[in-house]
Formats: structure tokens, sequence, C-alpha cells
């Protein structure tokens, strides 16, 4: 984990207790991320994301667990857009893809 990545994080919420309500989690949990464990535990990952509006990504926050660059990012999210995105339709396979209707 990146701790540069949990400091940002708190940045753009504005503290650690910000950080926290936005996560549902207690301040003193934010405090010994940064300072005891070393990185955000895997069940708290989305939500450190979420509070930043996914300025920060997962995979910079836990790039063991989201080891690319675009994993569980939202679609919409302009991080995952560059230039033209196919849509995928897990019902009716890519978007370039036409099916006939008989």
């Amino acid at each position: 984990m990146s701790i540069t990545a949990l400091k940002k994080s708190i940045r753009l919420a504005g503290s650690q207790s910000a950080l926290a309500a936005k996560c549902g989690t207690k301040q003193s949990n934010i405090w010994n991320w940064l300072h005891r464990d070393g990185r955000v535990p895997a069940e708290y990952v989305i939500a450190v994301c979420t509070a930043t509006d996914f300025k920060v990504t997962p995979h910079e926050v836990r790039p063991d667990i989201y080891p690319n660059k675009k994993d569980a990012l939202p679609s919409g999210s302009s991080r995952t857009r560059s230039g033209v995105v196919s849509e995928f339709k897990a019902d009716q396979g890519p978007a370039s893809e036409s099916k006939e209707v008989a």
C-alpha cells in the first residue's frame, strides 16, 4: 500500500476525522492505518476511494489487491476513460456485436 495514497485521501477529505466519517469508521482507525498498520484494510479500500470521488484509485491504495490501474473503478469514472471507450453489456456482449432477433 502506498502511504502516499492514504495521505492524499486524508488531504482530499479534509482531515482524518472527515475521511473516517465518510468511510464509516473512527478517526483512530485512520491514524492506525497511517502510522501503525501501514495500509488500509481490504474492506475499506472502496470506501476510501468513494470518499475521494475516486481521485485516489483502489490500485493506488492497495496495489496488492487491485494490481491493474483500472480495477474496481466505477464505469462512469473519468479515470477509466481514455479517448473512446467501448461499452460492454453483460447480457448482450460487446456493443460492437449485433444480434439479430428472430
